[in-house]
């Protein structure tokens, strides 16, 4: 039966070239993002007194949670998410889309490799024929996580369907209808990990997360602004502001490394991304000024200069 939902389409970026040439750290990104969706499930089911006493801590443990995913279906490195509460499920999927790009982020923040940000060592402890301890090491890339997706609220269908595995037969769920159709073809709408949603979802969310959307396509087409999820409300501003070097710093290292490739412009979308999505947040909170200072001034101190007026255009 079809029914209106919001769904959402994520594709994880560099997959399919992560695939061909390091299958192994091409599935280390499938692992990853299923380990942070995992410790949320786990985490959600623990009991905490003083958390739900506290209004601050209570919200916030609220919006880094995914009670708002009624269906999260992966497949290779795809994702579809279903929900009916747009304003729970804005603050639930950036967090989770944040937490996946600062999954590795500190590897790229102090690169080993500054040409290459990806590439780390690793270390593995073996004992050899006479029993000594040696260690083994070896080069292994540690890709970044950053998700391109749609998102639409219209007409879907979950439905159950059959599986085949090992022989065995399952069921699983399975979507179809047009809102489905909405949120992938969404998903093409621009380059880098930018999350990209309709008017009719926007219409959903209450005063309070309107800050966290964009228009970009004469109000037809918004994005969604997940890096603002990075600050605190309530928290002091001067304080909170640091925190934007712990998502620009290692998108920078990436593009700098990057950018003479094909795919270096998804790591300058990313800073672009950063960038905007603090300064609304920050203009929210009359901050505004501020904010654009410090920014400038991370710019600048990371040999960019000449790129100022595009960054914060």
């Amino acid at each position: 039966m079809f029914k209106k939902y919001i769904v959402s389409f994520l594709d994880i970026l560099g997959f399919s070239n992560y695939a061909s040439i390091d299958s192994g750290g091409a599935l280390s990104l499938l692992i990853n993002y299923q380990g942070i969706i995992n410790f949320k499930l786990y985490d959600k089911n623990i009991e905490r007194p003083y958390i739900k006493s506290d209004s601050v801590l209570s919200k916030l443990a609220e919006e880094i949670g995914i009670d708002s995913f009624l269906y999260f279906i992966p497949f290779s490195d795809s994702i579809f998410i279903v929900s009916e509460d747009a304003n729970s499920f804005i603050c639930q999927l950036s967090n989770f889309i944040k937490s996946s790009y600062l999954f590795n982020s500190n590897i790229y923040m102090n690169p080993e490799n500054i040409s290459n940000p990806t590439l780390v060592t690793n270390q593995e402890i073996r004992i050899d024929k006479s029993g000594k301890f040696t260690t083994i090491e070896s080069l292994e890339n540690a890709y970044p996580i950053l998700f391109r997706g749609g998102i639409a609220y219209d007409k879907i269908d979950i439905i159950s369907m059959s599986s085949i595995i090992n022989r065995d037969l399952f069921k699983y769920k399975n979507l179809s209808g047009i809102g489905v159709v909405k949120a992938v073809s969404m998903e093409k709408t621009g380059k880098g990990p930018r999350i990209f949603c309709d008017i009719a979802f926007v219409k959903l969310l209450n005063d309070s997360k309107i800050m966290y959307v964009n228009p970009i396509n004469n109000e037809s087409i918004y994005e969604i602004l997940w890096p603002a999820f990075q600050y605190i409300e309530n928290n002091n501003n001067d304080l909170e502001i640091y925190s934007f070097d712990e998502l620009f710093t290692p998108a920078v290292n990436l593009w700098k490394a990057f950018n003479h490739l094909d795919y270096g412009i998804h790591y300058y979308e990313l800073m672009k991304l950063i960038i905007r999505s603090t300064m609304k947040y920050f203009s929210y909170h009359n901050y505004e000024s501020e904010c654009k200072k410090y920014i400038i001034d991370r710019i600048i101190s990371h040999d960019l200069k000449s790129k100022i007026d595009d960054l914060l255009q």
